[in-house]
């Protein structure tokens, strides 16, 4: 449903300006970002209550009709705790932002150069100025999950 949505909505660009398409773009997201949440607190709120129906344990208690000991699992591993992400992903995104303004803002203005101003070249750099930190935080966070899993593992054996 959501292909054909979209392909509506692409196929409407003919009719309505580019920003119509955009803005319903944008509104679609937010409206299906609050649908998911409601639904996600609902589920969460209900998962373990008792249906008075049937006098029985609705959700996931009512598969868990026996006792299992702690010995039953492996031990928790430190990816299930919450830490801050620090100053070394801060500083790595800062830097993936920065080139990506001094790198791709000029790139994109000489690929363009005929129709190049000093309010597109602004717009070239923040675009790419907010890639560059959008990958190197994605990638600098991947990178940290990962050293952090394997010093784990190392440390345990």
């Amino acid at each position: 449903m959501a292909v054909t949505v979209l392909g509506m909505m692409l196929a409407l660009i003919r009719i309505l300006p580019e920003y119509t398409i955009g803005i319903t773009i944008l509104l679609a997201a937010i409206i299906a970002h609050v649908a998911g949440a409601a639904i996600g607190t609902q589920l969460r709120r209900n998962g373990s209550a008792v249906d008075p129906e049937v006098d029985q344990p609705t959700g996931r208690t009512r598969h868990q009709s026996f006792h299992r000991d702690r010995c039953d699992f492996a031990p928790a591993t430190q990816l299930r705790d919450r830490t801050s992400l620090g100053s070394r992903i801060s500083v790595v995104t800062l830097c993936g932002a920065g080139a990506g303004a001094l790198l791709g803002g000029p790139a994109l203005a000489w690929i363009n150069w005929p129709q190049i101003n000093l309010a597109n070249l602004a717009l070239a750099m923040t675009a790419c100025a907010l890639l560059g930190g959008l990958a190197s935080f994605l990638a600098s966070s991947f990178c940290e999950v990962l050293w952090n899993a394997f010093s784990q593992a190392r440390s345990s054996h």
